[in-house]
């Protein structure tokens, strides 16, 4: 502000790239998550992820992610689905496709 500009100035200096991404195989689980119960939903749906990928002898090729289904707060909570990509096609993973 004190060298005189907008304070979103930096928007107009953002890097946009298109890209491709190859299809993911996501060991996942989808579900109604309240905004205050979030942090404890993170922790129960990733370990019982974990535990499924190493029963399954599964090898993770990229970091966890939570995507967002819905596009907004609903009384039921947030559309969520906490996932981790791995390898391996096996029963209970499903593809993520951005095409």
């Amino acid at each position: 502000m004190k060298q005189g500009k907008l304070i979103m100035s930096y928007l107009s200096n953002i890097d946009i790239q298109l890209v491709e991404i190859p299809v993911m195989h996501l060991v996942s689980i989808r579900k109604m998550v309240y905004k205050f119960d979030l942090a404890e939903q993170y922790d129960c749906c990733f370990n019982s992820i974990l535990r499924k990928i190493q029963h399954d002898k599964l090898t993770v090729n990229a970091p966890p992610m939570v995507l967002y289904h819905g596009d907004e707060f609903t009384p039921l909570g947030l559309d969520t689905e906490f996932a981790v990509p791995v390898e391996q096609v096996v029963t209970g993973t499903r593809d993520l496709d951005y095409v």
